[in-house]
């Protein structure tokens, strides 16, 4: 590696400002005598920069222009690049961890901290600072009142479901970022308490690699406008997701031979069809009726359920991935 252009000194460096880093960022700053930087590989943008063109912003939105697959181009993994991380674009739907879960963890490796009554107060504390709230009926776009009337006259169990927005217009361009702010993102709410606290913020600032010398000694090795940027830290906190946290691990020398190997994946699939009448799929909040009729298909509370997102032409596009 080339030589150091510039040597920061920080009690905390955090990797990644999406929702791990951002709460990170957002307790740490109420400790005023800790030093905190935050790095974010992605842009910092925001309403004005949001012009709802999709050739324009997924270069800027998203890791790889949205386009990030499997290795064997069998699953799509669209992922954020952004400050705010995959808040930034994502569609505000906020469901909790379901209790079978919860109990799930519990049974099989003892969490007993997580169950659904321990999480109570966490779930109500997120959801009341990012206000989350019921959709209301006169908000659904015509393809999410097409579930909800379709799923209950087959007497199947649909609700409306809860995002996290203030004064949503329903413009339905929430993958491109909110125009509006009504998205309550990270950007809008934990990270800008952060920063009001007074931590650092280093906007397009690569995480190449970390050098952990003791539990109380790293260096953060970062690339910021094509020079190389040290962290010298006393803790490290890696929020970068669950794909590219297990990398920078590797590459920094500091995975075990398990890190990494028990990543799974929210797999979902599309299906379209034939209406009487227009209905235009990009237009209103996606997502806002949850059909969760077939999620206990295997009776042990794990199976499907059925949404309606948003369908902007070059999205659809991205996602339609065939093999060669």
């Amino acid at each position: 590696m080339n030589s150091i252009d510039e040597t920061l000194n920080a009690d905390v460096c955090i990797i990644g400002s999406g929702a791990g880093g951002a709460m990170v960022a957002s307790h740490m700053s109420r400790f005023p005598d800790l030093k905190v930087v935050l790095i974010e590989e992605g842009k910092r943008m925001d309403v004005h920069q949001f012009t709802q063109n999709e050739e324009e912003l997924f270069p800027q939105l998203f890791r790889d222009q949205g386009a990030q697959a499997t290795k064997d181009l069998g699953v799509a993994v669209v992922q954020g690049k952004v400050f705010g991380g995959s808040t930034t674009v994502n569609w505000m739907t906020c469901l909790r961890t379901p209790a079978h879960v919860l109990q799930q963890w519990e049974d099989e490796f003892g969490l007993s901290e997580y169950n659904a009554n321990a999480m109570e107060p966490y779930f109500e504390s997120v959801e009341k600072r990012l206000s989350v709230h019921t959709i209301p009926d006169s908000m659904h776009n015509p393809q999410n009142r097409l579930l909800l009337e379709g799923a209950k006259k087959l007497g199947y169990k649909v609700q409306a479901s809860k995002n996290n927005s203030v004064n949503c217009i329903g413009c339905g361009f929430c993958t491109l970022g909110c125009k509006y702010n009504a998205k309550q993102d990270m950007r809008l709410t934990y990270l800008s308490e952060a920063e009001k606290n007074g931590i650092t913020v280093f906007p397009e600032c690569k995480a190449l690699k970390i050098r952990y010398i003791n539990p109380d000694n790293q260096e953060v090795i970062t690339k910021k406008n094509g020079r190389l940027l040290q962290i010298k830290c006393r803790r490290t906190v890696i929020a970068a997701g669950a794909i590219h946290s297990p990398v920078l691990l590797q590459d920094s020398k500091l995975a075990s031979k398990t890190t990494g190997k028990y990543l799974h994946l929210h797999p979902t699939t599309g299906s379209v069809g034939y209406y009487d009448s227009p209905v235009y799929a990009s237009y209103g909040i996606p997502q806002s009726v949850y059909c969760d009729e077939f999620s206990n298909i295997d009776g042990n509370g794990y199976g499907f359920v059925l949404e309606v997102p948003p369908f902007l032409p070059g999205f659809a596009g991205i996602n339609i991935i065939e093999k060669e």
